[in-house]
């Protein structure tokens, strides 16, 4: 039962975000307090690799150690990318962001990581092709793997955690501002100003270490 709570809230945050149109999209990036929201162009990619036993492991599962440790450590890299069209009547441009993001998680379950990591957010106005870089932080990061969520332990492989449900708060310290998105306002308007800021970014994503157990069998 509560497995299937479980997957019925991701489908759900991923079917029905806060905007409409989000259906044709992988993975989604909240609004700033200015510009936003943003679509993702792709699935989410990450790469985990994890302390299991005395090694480092590419994602591994319980049953990749003898020790069967109920909690691992693992270290994680996220990179996402998101666009939203311009918007003339608030001065924004084509807008395209790519998030990286490296962190530390615990693999509580082989089906569930919970972390928090730090990164940066590219801001390329795709008119000028201009590109800003702002540091941030993700405090809140979830990953759930929901082929691994309902096999039975024995019936696991590492390779079953590919896809991937994820969540994240990514915080923005300091102050944004509009001109980090290229913004030039029209006269009836006041540039975007906003301090630490916080967006949410979620969707589908792609741990491809997970693809070494199909390699290696």
């Amino acid at each position: 039962m509560t497995r299937s709570v479980i997957l019925a809230a991701l489908v759900m945050t991923i079917a029905f975000p806060a905007s409409a149109g989000a259906w044709d999209f992988w993975t989604w990036l909240s609004d700033f307090s200015g510009p936003g929201p943003f679509s993702g162009t792709f699935f989410a990619l990450t790469g985990t690799v994890c302390r299991q036993g005395d090694r480092w492991k590419p994602s591994p599962i319980a049953k990749d150690s003898e020790a069967h440790e109920e909690v691992i450590v693992c270290i994680y890299f996220d990179r996402e990318s998101f666009h939203d069209d311009a918007d003339p009547s608030r001065g924004y441009p084509d807008l395209r962001i790519r998030a990286n993001d490296i962190g530390a998680s615990l693999r509580v379950r082989d089906w569930l990581d919970v972390g928090a990591g730090m990164g940066w957010l590219s801001i390329t106005d795709t008119t000028s092709d201009t590109t800003r870089s702002r540091f941030v932080m993700s405090p809140v990061r979830v990953v759930v793997r929901p082929l691994l969520l309902f096999l039975p332990e024995k019936g696991r492989h590492r390779s079953f955690g590919i896809l991937s449900f994820y969540w994240k708060d990514i915080y923005v310290p300091g102050v944004i501002r509009g001109r980090d998105f290229g913004q030039k306002p029209p006269s009836d308007l006041n540039e975007f100003r906003a301090s630490h800021d916080v967006v949410h970014a979620y969707g589908l994503t792609l741990d491809l270490t997970a693809l070494t157990g199909l390699i290696r069998h």
